[in-house]
This record gives C-alpha cells, structure tokens and sequence, in this order.
C-alpha cells in the first residue's frame, strides 16, 4: 500500500474491476471493513500495487483482468448510435455474439 508508486491504483476501482461492482459498493465493503490489504484492515481512498495481497471477507481477490477490445468498420448504411429514430439498434443487429 504505497500511495507513492505511480503504478498504483484506487482499491475500490480494483475491487470494481476484480468483483463486478460499482466503486462505490467497493467503498461500502472498504467502510465496511471487509476489505483488507496485506493483513491490514482497508481504509477508504487506499491505493494497491502490483504483489500487494488483497483479501474480502477472508477471501482472497485474484486479479484476472482480461480486457477485450473490438474495432468495427462500419459498412455504408449502419448507424452507431445506440438507438435510431425507428428504435432499432442497428451497429448492435451486426455485432457477433459470445
């Protein structure tokens, strides 16, 4: 928990991340004291780095980040608006499925 490595971030946004949540129910578990870091109770606005051991009620938070990135060229008639004025999505009708 070292507030001075540049390569640290936010607990609550690594919580969000790791377990799905909004950062501000990371916060409510942090004030909580679920949340603890290194054997250490968690204090809200707490920053982690890389190695540091994150813990929630006793259970180990695994980092398995894995982000996916698609790119889309967009063929002549298809809007990328979420919604068109008919209320048809159609970027969304086109997008493969997982």
């Amino acid at each position: 928990m070292n507030p001075d490595n540049k390569d640290s971030i936010r607990l609550n946004k690594h919580l969000a991340l790791q377990l799905g949540l909004s950062r501000r129910e990371a916060d409510d578990y942090i004030a909580q004291k679920r949340v603890s870091v290194n054997g250490k109770l968690a204090e809200l606005g707490s920053r982690i780095a890389e190695g540091d051991s994150v813990t929630v009620d006793d259970t180990p938070v695994k980092d398995n980040t894995a982000f996916v990135y698609l790119a889309l060229n967009k063929p002549i008639g298809y809007d990328y608006l979420q919604s068109t004025p008919r209320g048809v999505s159609d970027t969304q009708a086109g997008w493969p499925t997982r």
